[in-house]
């Protein structure tokens, strides 16, 4: 791909501010029904070739299409974001550009823009190449466009990240290189065919004389960290065949959700540089949009990197003789009109285009967790069940979510029990920034419907009473919590991973979740047993308990195991739980922490705290003595 080219900033500000003479039918209103010729674009090139500005935003637009215009502020080294809109707005109005208003986040949303069939004429001109061939090798089709809908949210992320790195150093550096995704394969001395390696994104910036290079890694801190530890091999073999030529890779920027997330990024790299037993990754982890003004490291220089397996340039064909009467190619045409009731018959792109953040919050709520009722949707996500209800209406008839039926289930039925189809799946998967099976293994992506099953779904179906007592032990958690909160704490669930995104080999909890209390986390497990467990399941599932937690003790990854609360159905199978996990300790250093409950004592009207109320027994401890899992809130200690 060519460089992005530079440009002096007194002569960019200048040209910024010139008008653009075009025909008058010219207008950001006839860009679709108006047929534009060549010589159209020839008078549009030719006023390029006089405003560097206006050349420079198409070319922008040409490496990342559908981008906000905060992000090219940074990137043209321009303070303030009237210059940049100014420019915008100019070439919209003369129709080389257009733009939609897709709601990717809450509040007011941006204007993501793209190039139109006249501004890839003009730019094909200007560049002197074949204007279907730069449309077809730089993905700036309509299809092409349409396809990067399903994934708006990662590509925002991606592209607010370079933005972040452009405008992150004291001296603002020159931007030089990008490709997304970056890809490369890789061929390891061990492998007999070649590994392909992928990141979400490529930049290059050039300052002080120097070029640093970067590989983007945006981590929207809902896969669990484990699915990037691949990844992350990969790297480190790809470093040790980058240095035997006397290269090194990348600096890996990584931006977290928070400091927490951060730190378990640091935790991943560092038990990755025990097991390769080699040098540690040029790798920067921050959380989102902390990027520092003044620290070295991440400007730091390395080796140099091999630049022809960075970015291999993309050859695009000289343009031929066109005459100037004759229409220009139509590659982008009408693909991104804005549809009223789009459906899945106009594509999944189309579809995604109108998803509100809360669409993809449902959405990412059901494909995780299938099989709840409208109630329990709308105790987890804190909305009313009459919203929850349109919201799923709405997106049935889209397509992206289906009603279990009655010859699945039977009198179940009339729970109105929801899972995803494909194509919502699919969706959620580029929303994450995976691939369908990363998304369909990591994150336990569950639903199809029976004739396209994904996941776990015939067992789940099958033992359809044990997955909605799992559900109900979580949105217990979360009614609790929400009260809590109301009573003036910050109790919140912040986690809640289905069986499938904690299951590690033969280690197979019913269900992991996270807990804030008071400005402090606590991971616990689940498991739901309805008397069903035999003693010999239950010696199986506390050693793979235990062999789990001596790895984690050894990889250092946790620093405390997270607390096991064990529910089920009567005492004399509690009992069976307490003498089987008393047994599986022996010649153990330390023991399992298990907290022991019944179903009955969580749904007792004297509890009516809950999971949180004094309802857990500790293991060998009398049935009546009784204890809370979580320490009691400040604000309950500091009453009198």
């Amino acid at each position: 791909m060519p460089p992005a080219p530079s440009v002096n900033l007194r002569e960019l500000h200048q040209s910024f501010l010139q008008p653009i003479q075009l025909r008058p039918e010219a207008v950001h209103s006839d860009v679709v029904s108006h047929r534009f010729h060549w010589s159209d674009a020839e008078e549009a090139a030719a006023s390029l070739a006089t405003r560097p500005s206006d050349h420079h935003f198409l070319w922008a637009l040409a490496l990342l299409p559908l981008v906000p215009t905060k992000v090219l502020e940074p990137i043209f080294r321009l303070r303030g974001r009237t210059v940049v809109y100014r420019s915008a707005t100019r070439l919209a109005e003369a129709g080389l550009i257009d733009a939609i208003l897709p709601p990717v986040s809450a509040g007011s949303s941006s204007r993501l823009y793209y190039l139109t069939d006249l501004g890839l004429a003009a730019l094909a001109l200007h560049r002197r190449v074949d204007v279907a061939e730069l449309a077809r090798r730089y993905h700036l089709r309509g299809a092409d466009l349409v396809s990067l809908l399903p994934g708006l949210p990662y590509l925002m992320a991606t592209y607010d990240l370079l933005a972040a790195l452009a405008d992150s150093g004291s001296v603002w550096p020159s931007w030089v290189g990008w490709r997304r995704p970056w890809r490369c394969r890789l061929q390891p001395l061990t492998a007999r065919t070649p590994i392909p390696l992928s990141l979400p994104a490529y930049a290059a910036f050039s300052l002080d004389g120097e070029t640093r290079h970067y590989c983007l890694l945006p981590d929207v801190g809902d896969v669990p960290i484990q699915a990037y530890r691949p990844t992350l091999g990969y790297l480190y073999a790809l470093q040790r065949v980058e240095q035997s030529r006397g290269c090194d890779i990348p600096t890996l920027l990584v931006a977290t959700p928070g400091r927490a997330r951060a730190a378990e990024w640091t935790e991943l790299l560092e038990e990755l540089e025990r097991a390769q037993n080699t040098y540690p990754l040029p790798t920067y982890v921050t959380p989102r949009y902390e990027l520092p003004t003044t620290d070295p490291a991440l400007f730091r220089i390395f080796r140099p990197v091999s630049t022809e397996r960075m970015q291999r340039p993309i050859q695009v064909p000289r343009l031929r003789p066109r005459r100037s009467s004759s229409p220009i190619p139509r590659p982008v045409g009408p693909a991104l009109i804005p549809l009223t009731r789009p459906t899945l018959a106009h594509g999944r792109g189309r579809v995604a285009m109108g998803l509100t953040p809360s669409d993809r919050e449902l959405l990412t709520l059901v494909g995780k967790h299938p099989f709840l009722t409208l109630q329990r949707l709308a105790v987890v996500l804190g909305w009313q069940v009459d919203k929850v209800r349109r919201w799923r209406n709405r997106m049935t008839e889209q397509g992206l979510m289906r009603l279990v039926a009655a010859d699945e289930i039977g009198a179940e039925a009339r729970l109105e029990l929801v899972e995803l189809t494909i194509e919502g799946m699919e969706i959620l998967a580029a929303q994450q920034g995976l691939s369908f099976t990363q998304a369909v293994l990591y994150h336990g992506l569950t639903g199809g419907g029976p004739e396209r099953s994904v996941g776990p779904r015939p067992k789940m179906l099958a033992n359809l009473a044990h997955t909605l007592g799992t559900d109900a032990l979580f949105v217990d958690l979360y009614q609790q919590a929400r009260a809590c909160a109301e009573d003036g704490g910050d109790d919140a669930v912040l986690e809640w991973q289905n069986s499938t995104a904690c299951t590690r080999r033969h280690f197979r909890p019913d269900g992991f979740g996270r807990y804030r209390r008071d400005g402090y986390l606590y991971p616990f497990y689940i498991e739901y047993d309805r008397s069903t467990m035999g003693p010999k399941g239950l010696a199986h599932k506390f050693a793979a308990y235990y062999a789990y937690w001596n790895r984690q003790k050894s990889s250092h990854l946790y620093y405390r195991f997270p607390i096991v609360l064990f529910v089920t159905t009567t005492n004399t199978a509690e009992a069976r739980i307490d003498h089987a996990a008393c047994r599986a300790a022996f010649g153990q250093v330390t023991l399992l922490p298990i907290l022991l409950t019944t179903e009955w004592r969580i749904n007792d009207p004297s509890n009516p705290q809950g999971l949180l109320g004094p309802i857990w027994r500790e293991l060998v401890a009398d049935f009546e003595k009784r204890r809370y899992w979580l320490p009691a809130p400040e604000s309950d200690l500091s009453e009198p």
